[in-house]
């Protein structure tokens, strides 16, 4: 009966979402065209290099690089556990670790950061395990309007669908007494149920707008010095830009494709930094393994091991000043 319960609840509830036909920046930013990846660790390798100016007096300059493995698990209160390896080349090979970052929520490791470093990583945790929760933080300091969908639930539709599911619980209880909450006494109070069940869900009281461009619809929002550009049928970023008193921000993203275990990824991500400034971000592989908490920090001890064993060949990398 409890599955026909929470049925009957998420049928009333997406209902009056698909009514609003357009979604939630939160609901873009989880990622929902991409596989489920609950209770298991997502395992990344990316490069991340300066894109070459061609300034006669940069001709020479040295690019800066960087080579990281990232795992990132989403737990079951949705914070995301959080490794990084740095490697000292592209081989990602055990013998070239350099570094080792380890934090239990990427979101709050992310506070005081550099507005880049959040941003990237903000990214990549939406791309890799389907979740807003850094993205909408950081957004957040941008624009006090975009929240977590939570945030924004309609009290009233939320309460008398508990109520709801309070009576259907009594009914299979075969409890004679209870009267179902979505029936009214007299056609005033019914009136009154069907507006709240008409309402939406989530009213964020953000405008994401669907626009007409070059032949195909896009969903936008635009909000004093952020943008954001979505695909509108399958709800893929497509460029996110933030304008600071120093220059802009941005994301440029193309060509989702499908990678093993169906993780859908960019092959294109180019982030532009002010000064003009740019970086190519590339996945060189992921793998999706089945995890507990106990093979997870095993992981760890065997990356600290590893570096021990190397730690004479450590090196300080010309690295871009966004990866931690």
């Amino acid at each position: 009966m409890n599955k026909k319960i929470s049925f009957i609840i998420i049928t009333l509830i997406f209902s009056n979402l698909s009514s609003a036909h357009i979604p939630t920046i939160d609901s873009l930013f989880r990622n929902g065209n991409n596989t489920n990846i609950e209770n298991k660790t997502v395992v990344a390798r990316i490069y991340v290099q300066e894109v070459k100016r061609t300034d006669a007096e940069l001709e020479d300059a040295e690019v800066k690089s960087s080579s990281v493995k990232l795992l990132m698990r989403k737990n079951d209160k949705e914070r995301v556990n959080f490794i990084q390896v740095d490697y000292r080349n592209k081989s990602f090979a055990p013998e070239f670790i350099n570094a080792l970052k380890v934090n239990s929520n990427l979101t709050s490791f992310l506070k005081g950061q550099l507005l880049e470093t959040k941003l990237f990583y903000s990214l990549l945790e939406s791309l890799l395990v389907n979740s807003s929760r850094s993205m909408i933080n950081t957004l957040h300091e941008f624009d006090k309007n975009i929240k977590p969908n939570k945030q924004n639930i309609n009290k009233e539709q939320a309460n008398l669908l508990y109520q709801y599911k309070k009576y259907l619980k009594a009914v299979a209880e075969d409890n004679a007494d209870v009267v179902n909450p979505l029936v009214g006494a007299d056609s005033a109070h019914q009136e009154k149920i069907k507006n709240i069940l008409g309402m939406n869900f989530i009213n964020d009281g953000v405008k994401v707008q669907r626009v007409f461009q070059d032949k195909k619809f896009y969903l936008t929002y635009k909000e004093d010095d952020l943008f954001l550009k979505f695909d509108n049928s399958t709800h893929r970023l497509l460029n996110l830009k933030y304008e600071t008193e120093n220059g802009s921000v941005e994301f440029e993203i193309s060509n989702y494709a499908s990678f093993s275990s169906n993780i859908e990824f960019p092959e294109q991500i180019i982030f532009k930094l002010p000064g003009d400034k740019k970086f190519e971000i590339s996945l060189k592989g992921i793998q999706v393994i089945e995890d507990t908490d106990q093979t997870y920090y095993k992981r760890i001890n065997t990356y600290k091991k590893s570096i021990k064993s190397v730690e004479s060949q450590v090196i300080t990398e010309l690295k871009p000043q966004f990866i931690l």
